[in-house]
């Protein structure tokens, strides 16, 4: 599985944020512009301009990472959380693909008790939710037909996004055992 890393901004647009999260957005006092006058609650709307960018641009089979900060507002208290972000595009990518390289990600940190839940999403079709442990760490799915439209974008987006906190919770070590001090020999 080969993942090319991008990297957006944290400012977007009010109305961006509000359509694609249920998370209220944590607005700026004084923005710099109005089309980025608060900070992101998830890593989709980079991964959909990256996307649409390089569709626009001829572009095929489109595989992007990205690992950074989202920002959440809960009860007046602000966190900001570290998440990695998955995104497929193209005529070969479907959301199997994507699926087995999230399975790959939990694998890799030692995570063998997960599985994958039914989910609702206001802008994802065949949205599934990540629980570990019974605690959700994240979510992948397939942006739905009308959404697609809306931005603009020539093929599907499968997009999943993990809470790198919350894995790190579950992480398991992983045990070596040590070599051989022999050499195999072979008859």
């Amino acid at each position: 599985m080969h993942f090319k890393e991008i990297v957006t901004f944290s400012l977007e647009d009010t109305q961006e944020i509000e359509f694609e999260s249920d998370n209220p957005p944590v607005k700026l006092i004084n923005p710099l512009r109005q089309q980025e006058n608060c900070l992101r609650t998830n890593l989709l709307p980079g991964m959909i301009k990256s996307i649409r960018h390089n569709l626009n641009r001829g572009q095929g089979s489109l595989r992007f990472f990205e690992i950074a900060n989202v920002y959440l507002k809960t009860k007046n208290k602000f966190s900001e959380t570290p998440a990695i972000g998955l995104g497929l595009s193209g005529q070969r990518e479907d959301f199997f693909f994507l699926k087995r390289a999230v399975e790959e990600i939990l694998k890799h940190l030692g995570i063998e008790d997960f599985k994958f839940q039914q989910a609702s999403s206001k802008s994802f079709t065949n949205a599934l939710a990540v629980v570990v442990n019974k605690k959700e760490v994240g979510f992948l799915g397939k942006l739905d037909e009308k959404e697609k439209n809306r931005r603009s974008l020539k093929e599907d987006l499968f997009f999943s996004q993990l809470d790198l906190e919350k894995l790190s919770e579950e992480k398991r070590e992983k045990k070596y055992k040590p070599f051989s001090p022999y050499p195999a020999i072979w008859r």
